[in-house]
Protein backbone atom coordinates (compact mmCIF):
# COMPACT_ATOMS: atom_id res chain seq x y z
CA UNK A 1 0.00 0.00 0.00
CA UNK A 2 2.95 2.83 1.06
CA UNK A 3 4.20 2.22 -2.43
CA UNK A 4 0.86 3.07 -4.06
CA UNK A 5 0.69 6.14 -1.99
CA UNK A 6 4.29 7.29 -2.61
CA UNK A 7 3.96 7.31 -6.42
CA UNK A 8 0.72 8.88 -6.08
CA UNK A 9 2.18 11.25 -4.07
CA UNK A 10 5.11 11.66 -6.64
CA UNK A 11 3.10 12.24 -9.36
CA UNK A 12 0.67 14.57 -8.08
CA UNK A 13 3.29 16.77 -6.90
CA UNK A 14 5.78 16.64 -9.36
CA UNK A 15 2.46 17.59 -12.22
CA UNK A 16 1.24 20.65 -9.81
CA UNK A 17 4.83 22.00 -10.03
CA UNK A 18 5.08 21.59 -13.72
CA UNK A 19 2.07 22.99 -14.24
CA UNK A 20 3.02 26.02 -12.03
CA UNK A 21 6.50 26.31 -13.05
CA UNK A 22 5.92 26.13 -16.86
CA UNK A 23 4.19 28.92 -18.27
CA UNK A 24 3.42 26.87 -21.74
CA UNK A 25 5.14 28.92 -23.76
CA UNK A 26 6.01 27.90 -27.21
CA UNK A 27 8.13 30.50 -29.06
CA UNK A 28 8.98 29.17 -32.99
CA UNK A 29 9.83 31.22 -35.76
CA UNK A 30 7.31 33.67 -37.61
CA UNK A 31 6.70 37.11 -38.42
CA UNK A 32 4.31 40.20 -38.32
CA UNK A 33 3.97 42.64 -40.61
CA UNK A 34 3.17 46.03 -38.64
CA UNK A 35 0.84 48.55 -39.39
CA UNK A 36 3.68 50.50 -42.03
CA UNK A 37 3.91 47.29 -44.00
CA UNK A 38 6.71 46.40 -43.28
CA UNK A 39 7.71 42.80 -42.22
CA UNK A 40 9.35 41.84 -38.74
CA UNK A 41 10.88 38.44 -38.13
CA UNK A 42 11.30 36.79 -34.90
CA UNK A 43 9.47 34.40 -32.71
CA UNK A 44 5.57 33.30 -32.00
CA UNK A 45 4.37 32.30 -28.39
CA UNK A 46 2.43 29.88 -30.80
CA UNK A 47 0.06 27.91 -29.17
CA UNK A 48 -1.74 25.90 -31.96
CA UNK A 49 -4.59 28.01 -31.67
CA UNK A 50 -8.58 25.81 -31.23
CA UNK A 51 -9.95 28.98 -31.21
CA UNK A 52 -8.69 32.30 -33.09
CA UNK A 53 -6.30 34.29 -30.71
CA UNK A 54 -7.82 37.26 -29.34
CA UNK A 55 -3.65 38.69 -29.56
CA UNK A 56 -0.24 37.17 -29.84
CA UNK A 57 3.33 37.21 -28.37
CA UNK A 58 5.91 38.45 -30.51
CA UNK A 59 9.47 38.07 -29.85
CA UNK A 60 11.69 40.63 -32.65
CA UNK A 61 15.14 38.48 -33.47
CA UNK A 62 18.03 39.55 -31.41
CA UNK A 63 16.24 40.72 -28.77
CA UNK A 64 14.93 39.29 -26.08
CA UNK A 65 11.85 41.80 -24.78
CA UNK A 66 8.26 40.40 -25.81
CA UNK A 67 5.53 42.28 -27.59
CA UNK A 68 1.47 41.90 -26.87
CA UNK A 69 -0.12 42.29 -30.62
CA UNK A 70 -4.07 42.96 -30.89
CA UNK A 71 -5.65 42.71 -34.54
CA UNK A 72 -5.74 46.51 -34.35
CA UNK A 73 -1.45 46.74 -34.11
CA UNK A 74 -0.56 44.70 -36.76
CA UNK A 75 -1.77 43.77 -40.24
CA UNK A 76 -0.82 39.94 -40.37
CA UNK A 77 1.32 37.37 -38.72
CA UNK A 78 2.48 33.88 -39.58
CA UNK A 79 3.90 31.10 -37.53
CA UNK A 80 4.50 27.63 -39.11
CA UNK A 81 2.30 27.29 -41.53
CA UNK A 82 -0.36 28.72 -40.23
CA UNK A 83 -1.15 32.93 -41.28
CA UNK A 84 -3.85 35.31 -39.86
CA UNK A 85 -4.63 38.34 -40.93
CA UNK A 86 -6.70 41.61 -39.41
CA UNK A 87 -9.53 42.60 -40.07
CA UNK A 88 -12.51 44.59 -39.46
CA UNK A 89 -15.65 42.14 -40.47
CA UNK A 90 -19.16 41.54 -39.62
CA UNK A 91 -19.93 38.82 -37.04
CA UNK A 92 -23.50 36.69 -37.58
CA UNK A 93 -24.37 37.28 -33.92
CA UNK A 94 -27.38 34.58 -33.65
CA UNK A 95 -26.87 31.63 -31.26
CA UNK A 96 -26.46 28.32 -33.13
CA UNK A 97 -27.08 26.07 -30.18
CA UNK A 98 -30.79 23.84 -30.59
CA UNK A 99 -31.56 25.06 -27.35
CA UNK A 100 -30.81 29.45 -27.83
CA UNK A 101 -31.94 29.21 -31.22
CA UNK A 102 -34.10 32.30 -32.49
CA UNK A 103 -37.27 32.31 -33.73
CA UNK A 104 -37.28 33.54 -37.41
CA UNK A 105 -34.41 34.49 -39.84
CA UNK A 106 -33.73 37.87 -39.61
CA UNK A 107 -29.70 38.35 -39.64
CA UNK A 108 -28.21 40.08 -36.56
CA UNK A 109 -25.02 41.57 -36.95
CA UNK A 110 -21.68 43.63 -35.26
CA UNK A 111 -18.63 44.70 -36.39
CA UNK A 112 -15.17 43.14 -34.78
CA UNK A 113 -11.82 43.61 -35.08
CA UNK A 114 -10.18 39.87 -35.20
CA UNK A 115 -7.92 38.14 -36.45
CA UNK A 116 -8.82 36.03 -39.54
CA UNK A 117 -7.55 32.32 -39.86
CA UNK A 118 -6.15 32.48 -43.87
CA UNK A 119 -7.22 28.86 -45.32
CA UNK A 120 -6.75 30.11 -48.94
CA UNK A 121 -4.92 32.98 -50.80
CA UNK A 122 -4.86 33.60 -54.35
CA UNK A 123 -7.18 34.45 -57.04
CA UNK A 124 -10.02 33.46 -54.81
CA UNK A 125 -9.53 33.70 -50.70
CA UNK A 126 -11.02 32.22 -47.74
CA UNK A 127 -11.31 33.00 -44.05
CA UNK A 128 -12.24 31.60 -40.82
CA UNK A 129 -13.20 33.10 -37.62
CA UNK A 130 -13.90 30.99 -34.77
CA UNK A 131 -15.43 32.36 -31.54
CA UNK A 132 -15.09 31.28 -28.20
CA UNK A 133 -18.11 28.90 -28.45
CA UNK A 134 -16.62 27.27 -31.46
CA UNK A 135 -19.23 28.89 -34.15
CA UNK A 136 -17.44 29.61 -37.64
CA UNK A 137 -17.50 32.26 -39.60
CA UNK A 138 -16.22 32.20 -43.37
CA UNK A 139 -14.75 35.35 -45.28
CA UNK A 140 -13.82 35.92 -48.46
CA UNK A 141 -12.48 38.50 -49.90
CA UNK A 142 -12.67 41.22 -53.03
CA UNK A 143 -10.36 43.78 -53.19
CA UNK A 144 -9.75 44.59 -49.52
CA UNK A 145 -13.10 44.09 -48.34
CA UNK A 146 -14.16 40.97 -46.31
CA UNK A 147 -17.28 39.75 -46.97
CA UNK A 148 -18.99 37.40 -44.24
CA UNK A 149 -20.41 34.23 -45.92
CA UNK A 150 -24.10 34.65 -44.45
CA UNK A 151 -25.52 31.90 -42.66
CA UNK A 152 -28.09 31.31 -39.61
CA UNK A 153 -29.89 28.59 -37.98
CA UNK A 154 -33.43 29.04 -36.48
CA UNK A 155 -37.01 28.10 -35.18
CA UNK A 156 -39.36 28.57 -38.25
CA UNK A 157 -41.99 29.58 -35.42
CA UNK A 158 -42.97 28.39 -32.05
CA UNK A 159 -45.59 26.05 -32.26
CA UNK A 160 -43.69 23.61 -35.11
CA UNK A 161 -39.48 23.74 -34.01
CA UNK A 162 -39.10 23.28 -37.38
CA UNK A 163 -35.41 23.41 -37.59
CA UNK A 164 -34.24 25.85 -40.74
CA UNK A 165 -31.48 27.57 -42.26
CA UNK A 166 -30.41 30.98 -44.06
CA UNK A 167 -28.23 30.35 -46.37
CA UNK A 168 -27.63 33.27 -48.36
CA UNK A 169 -23.49 32.00 -49.00
CA UNK A 170 -24.49 29.81 -51.63
CA UNK A 171 -25.77 32.55 -53.73
CA UNK A 172 -22.48 34.50 -52.78
CA UNK A 173 -20.20 31.34 -53.52
CA UNK A 174 -22.30 30.81 -57.12
CA UNK A 175 -21.54 34.89 -57.52
CA UNK A 176 -17.73 34.41 -56.34
CA UNK A 177 -16.82 31.33 -58.74
CA UNK A 178 -19.36 32.85 -61.23
CA UNK A 179 -16.16 32.38 -63.64
CA UNK A 180 -15.94 28.48 -62.98
CA UNK A 181 -19.75 27.33 -64.05
CA UNK A 182 -18.86 23.94 -63.27
CA UNK A 183 -18.69 24.36 -59.77
CA UNK A 184 -22.37 24.79 -59.65
CA UNK A 185 -23.81 21.67 -58.67
CA UNK A 186 -21.23 21.12 -55.86
CA UNK A 187 -22.02 24.88 -54.35
CA UNK A 188 -25.34 24.39 -54.29
CA UNK A 189 -24.24 21.14 -51.85
CA UNK A 190 -21.63 22.84 -50.04
CA UNK A 191 -22.65 22.62 -46.22
CA UNK A 192 -21.18 25.99 -44.05
CA UNK A 193 -18.33 24.23 -42.76
CA UNK A 194 -14.45 24.35 -42.81
CA UNK A 195 -14.49 21.00 -44.96
CA UNK A 196 -16.78 21.46 -47.03
CA UNK A 197 -15.75 24.63 -48.08
CA UNK A 198 -12.46 23.43 -48.35
CA UNK A 199 -13.20 20.79 -50.57
CA UNK A 200 -14.76 23.31 -53.12
CA UNK A 201 -11.85 25.86 -53.51
CA UNK A 202 -9.86 22.76 -53.49
CA UNK A 203 -11.86 21.61 -56.54
CA UNK A 204 -11.63 25.34 -58.10
CA UNK A 205 -7.86 25.89 -57.64
CA UNK A 206 -7.34 22.13 -59.60
CA UNK A 207 -9.76 22.92 -62.33
CA UNK A 208 -8.87 26.29 -63.22
CA UNK A 209 -4.93 26.22 -62.72
CA UNK A 210 -5.31 29.59 -61.22
CA UNK A 211 -2.55 30.71 -58.90
CA UNK A 212 -2.81 30.23 -55.53
CA UNK A 213 -0.74 32.07 -53.05
CA UNK A 214 -1.16 30.18 -49.58
CA UNK A 215 -3.16 27.07 -49.03
CA UNK A 216 -3.22 26.19 -45.12
CA UNK A 217 -2.97 22.56 -44.81
CA UNK A 218 -5.61 20.56 -43.08
CA UNK A 219 -5.59 19.05 -39.77
CA UNK A 220 -7.05 15.52 -38.65
CA UNK A 221 -7.31 14.25 -35.48
CA UNK A 222 -4.48 12.08 -34.24
CA UNK A 223 -5.23 8.30 -33.48
CA UNK A 224 -2.90 6.26 -31.91
CA UNK A 225 -2.79 2.41 -30.18
CA UNK A 226 -1.26 0.85 -27.24
CA UNK A 227 -0.76 -1.44 -24.80
CA UNK A 228 -0.76 -1.01 -20.85
CA UNK A 229 0.15 -3.32 -18.21
CA UNK A 230 0.94 -3.17 -14.03
CA UNK A 231 -0.01 -4.04 -10.85
CA UNK A 232 -3.66 -3.66 -9.24
CA UNK A 233 -4.65 -3.30 -5.88
CA UNK A 234 -8.13 -4.44 -5.40
CA UNK A 235 -9.66 -3.73 -1.88
CA UNK A 236 -13.95 -4.95 -1.44
CA UNK A 237 -15.96 -3.83 1.12
CA UNK A 238 -19.21 -4.24 1.78
CA UNK A 239 -21.92 -1.94 3.40
CA UNK A 240 -25.46 -2.95 4.79
CA UNK A 241 -27.49 -3.24 8.12
CA UNK A 242 -28.10 -7.25 7.17
CA UNK A 243 -25.79 -9.86 5.69
CA UNK A 244 -23.14 -9.58 8.90
CA UNK A 245 -21.54 -12.32 7.49
CA UNK A 246 -20.22 -10.43 4.54
CA UNK A 247 -20.13 -7.40 6.11
CA UNK A 248 -18.32 -8.05 9.10
CA UNK A 249 -15.57 -10.07 7.10
CA UNK A 250 -11.97 -8.72 6.88
CA UNK A 251 -10.72 -9.02 3.52
CA UNK A 252 -7.63 -8.60 2.82
CA UNK A 253 -6.44 -6.82 -0.48
CA UNK A 254 -5.75 -8.64 -3.62
CA UNK A 255 -3.10 -8.07 -5.86
CA UNK A 256 -2.80 -8.82 -9.38
CA UNK A 257 -1.34 -8.03 -12.66
CA UNK A 258 -3.55 -6.52 -15.21
CA UNK A 259 -3.24 -5.90 -19.16
CA UNK A 260 -4.76 -3.52 -21.39
CA UNK A 261 -5.01 -2.46 -24.93
CA UNK A 262 -5.93 1.06 -25.87
CA UNK A 263 -6.89 3.52 -28.45
CA UNK A 264 -6.59 7.46 -27.71
CA UNK A 265 -7.65 9.99 -29.48
CA UNK A 266 -5.89 13.11 -29.55
CA UNK A 267 -7.22 17.10 -30.56
CA UNK A 268 -5.10 17.93 -33.56
CA UNK A 269 -5.65 21.78 -32.28
CA UNK A 270 -4.41 23.45 -28.99
CA UNK A 271 -1.10 21.64 -29.13
CA UNK A 272 -2.74 17.95 -28.54
CA UNK A 273 -3.67 18.80 -24.72
CA UNK A 274 -6.87 17.14 -24.85
CA UNK A 275 -7.74 13.25 -26.19
CA UNK A 276 -10.54 10.91 -25.31
CA UNK A 277 -8.30 8.25 -23.88
CA UNK A 278 -10.09 4.33 -24.13
CA UNK A 279 -8.77 1.11 -22.73
CA UNK A 280 -9.86 -2.32 -22.98
CA UNK A 281 -8.48 -3.97 -19.36
CA UNK A 282 -8.52 -6.78 -17.72
CA UNK A 283 -8.70 -6.94 -13.99
CA UNK A 284 -9.00 -9.80 -11.30
CA UNK A 285 -9.23 -10.02 -8.00
CA UNK A 286 -9.36 -12.46 -5.15
CA UNK A 287 -10.46 -12.21 -1.96
CA UNK A 288 -10.99 -14.41 1.68
CA UNK A 289 -12.82 -12.90 4.53
CA UNK A 290 -13.87 -14.63 8.12
CA UNK A 291 -16.64 -13.76 10.09
CA UNK A 292 -18.45 -15.48 12.81
CA UNK A 293 -21.47 -15.26 15.12
CA UNK A 294 -22.96 -17.44 18.39
CA UNK A 295 -24.13 -20.04 15.86
CA UNK A 296 -21.55 -20.16 12.84
CA UNK A 297 -18.66 -19.15 12.11
CA UNK A 298 -18.60 -18.07 8.38
CA UNK A 299 -15.49 -18.62 5.57
CA UNK A 300 -16.32 -16.56 2.35
CA UNK A 301 -13.96 -16.89 -0.62
CA UNK A 302 -14.60 -15.01 -4.12
CA UNK A 303 -13.01 -14.99 -7.44
CA UNK A 304 -13.89 -12.23 -9.71
CA UNK A 305 -12.90 -11.07 -13.33
CA UNK A 306 -14.09 -8.65 -15.35
CA UNK A 307 -13.12 -6.85 -18.81
CA UNK A 308 -13.58 -2.90 -18.32
CA UNK A 309 -14.32 -0.65 -20.82
CA UNK A 310 -13.04 2.40 -19.89
CA UNK A 311 -13.46 6.01 -21.51
CA UNK A 312 -11.50 8.82 -20.06
CA UNK A 313 -10.58 12.11 -21.38
CA UNK A 314 -7.08 13.00 -20.88
CA UNK A 315 -5.55 16.63 -20.22
CA UNK A 316 -1.72 16.75 -20.96
CA UNK A 317 0.83 19.57 -20.69
CA UNK A 318 2.50 20.47 -24.02
CA UNK A 319 6.01 19.69 -23.31
CA UNK A 320 8.61 18.34 -25.85
CA UNK A 321 9.52 14.41 -24.73
CA UNK A 322 7.76 14.60 -21.54
CA UNK A 323 4.17 15.36 -21.05
CA UNK A 324 2.40 15.08 -17.56
CA UNK A 325 -1.17 14.51 -17.89
CA UNK A 326 -4.38 13.92 -15.66
CA UNK A 327 -7.23 12.00 -16.96
CA UNK A 328 -10.49 11.40 -15.59
CA UNK A 329 -14.08 8.77 -17.05
CA UNK A 330 -15.72 6.49 -16.20
CA UNK A 331 -16.19 2.53 -17.37
CA UNK A 332 -18.04 -0.83 -17.45
CA UNK A 333 -16.87 -3.68 -16.10
CA UNK A 334 -18.55 -7.24 -18.08
CA UNK A 335 -18.44 -10.15 -15.27
CA UNK A 336 -16.18 -12.67 -17.42
CA UNK A 337 -15.85 -15.08 -14.83
CA UNK A 338 -16.27 -15.58 -11.37
CA UNK A 339 -16.49 -18.14 -8.31
CA UNK A 340 -18.17 -17.28 -4.67
CA UNK A 341 -18.66 -19.32 -1.98
CA UNK A 342 -19.00 -19.69 1.57
CA UNK A 343 -18.09 -21.85 4.14
CA UNK A 344 -20.75 -22.23 7.41
CA UNK A 345 -19.16 -23.92 10.04
CA UNK A 346 -21.53 -24.65 13.28
CA UNK A 347 -20.24 -23.84 16.63
CA UNK A 348 -22.82 -26.52 18.25
CA UNK A 349 -22.86 -29.41 15.95
CA UNK A 350 -19.51 -29.43 15.08
CA UNK A 351 -19.59 -32.02 12.25
CA UNK A 352 -22.02 -29.59 10.72
CA UNK A 353 -20.39 -27.90 8.03
CA UNK A 354 -22.74 -26.23 4.20
CA UNK A 355 -21.21 -24.99 1.33
CA UNK A 356 -23.17 -22.26 -0.22
CA UNK A 357 -22.64 -19.08 -2.77
CA UNK A 358 -22.01 -16.28 -0.89
CA UNK A 359 -23.79 -14.12 -3.64
CA UNK A 360 -26.39 -15.39 -5.58
CA UNK A 361 -26.42 -14.06 -9.22
CA UNK A 362 -23.42 -11.59 -9.07
CA UNK A 363 -23.90 -8.16 -10.77
CA UNK A 364 -22.89 -8.65 -14.45
CA UNK A 365 -21.74 -5.33 -15.38
CA UNK A 366 -20.26 -3.32 -12.77
CA UNK A 367 -19.98 0.68 -12.80
CA UNK A 368 -16.91 2.64 -11.88
CA UNK A 369 -15.23 6.29 -11.62
CA UNK A 370 -11.57 6.19 -13.14
CA UNK A 371 -8.63 8.97 -12.40
CA UNK A 372 -5.27 9.19 -12.62
CA UNK A 373 -2.24 10.89 -12.92
CA UNK A 374 0.89 10.06 -14.92
CA UNK A 375 3.94 10.96 -17.48
CA UNK A 376 4.24 9.72 -20.80
CA UNK A 377 8.42 9.78 -22.08
CA UNK A 378 8.26 9.48 -25.79
CA UNK A 379 6.04 6.17 -26.39
CA UNK A 380 6.16 5.10 -22.95
CA UNK A 381 3.34 5.84 -20.08
CA UNK A 382 3.60 5.66 -15.99
CA UNK A 383 0.51 6.49 -14.40
CA UNK A 384 -1.33 5.69 -10.83
CA UNK A 385 -5.06 4.90 -11.28
CA UNK A 386 -7.24 4.75 -9.26
CA UNK A 387 -11.02 2.58 -9.65
CA UNK A 388 -14.08 3.06 -7.41
CA UNK A 389 -16.72 0.71 -8.66
CA UNK A 390 -19.92 -0.26 -7.56
CA UNK A 391 -18.79 -4.36 -7.20
CA UNK A 392 -20.84 -7.20 -7.53
CA UNK A 393 -23.59 -7.30 -5.08
CA UNK A 394 -26.75 -7.81 -6.98
CA UNK A 395 -29.04 -6.99 -3.53
CA UNK A 396 -30.74 -3.09 -2.90
CA UNK A 397 -29.74 -3.36 0.64
CA UNK A 398 -26.29 -4.49 0.59
CA UNK A 399 -23.37 -2.33 -1.60
CA UNK A 400 -20.17 -3.21 -2.39
CA UNK A 401 -17.36 -1.09 -3.12
CA UNK A 402 -14.58 -2.57 -5.09
CA UNK A 403 -11.37 -0.09 -4.68
CA UNK A 404 -8.38 -0.53 -6.68
CA UNK A 405 -5.23 1.38 -6.79
CA UNK A 406 -2.95 0.97 -10.11
CA UNK A 407 0.49 1.40 -11.26
CA UNK A 408 0.66 1.33 -14.54
CA UNK A 409 2.72 0.76 -17.50
CA UNK A 410 2.26 1.43 -21.55
CA UNK A 411 3.50 1.58 -24.91
CA UNK A 412 2.15 3.64 -27.77
CA UNK A 413 2.64 2.94 -31.42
Amino acid sequence: MSCFKSLKSVLFTAFLCVSALHAQSNFLPGYVINQKGDTVYGKIDYQNWEHNPAMIIFQPAHSAANSTYFPNDILEFKVLDEKYVSAFVQIETSLRSYDQLSFGGALQFNVQNVFLHTLFEGSKNLYVFQDKVSNDFFYYKVDTTFHLLLYKKYINNVDDNNLMEVKRYVGQLLYYFSDAPSLKAQINQTEYTQPSLVNLYKKYYQSSKQHMAFEKRQEKNIVKFGVVAGLTRTTLVFSSSEFPELVEADYKPSYNLSPAISIEFIQSRNRQKMSLYNEVFYTPYQVKGYAEDPWYTYQTEMHFHYLHLISMLRYSLPLASVRPFINGGFSFGYLVACSNKMTMQSKIYTDRTEHVEALKTPRKIEFAYNAGIGIKIKPFTFEYRAMIGNGMSPYFNLESDAVRNMLLVGYTF
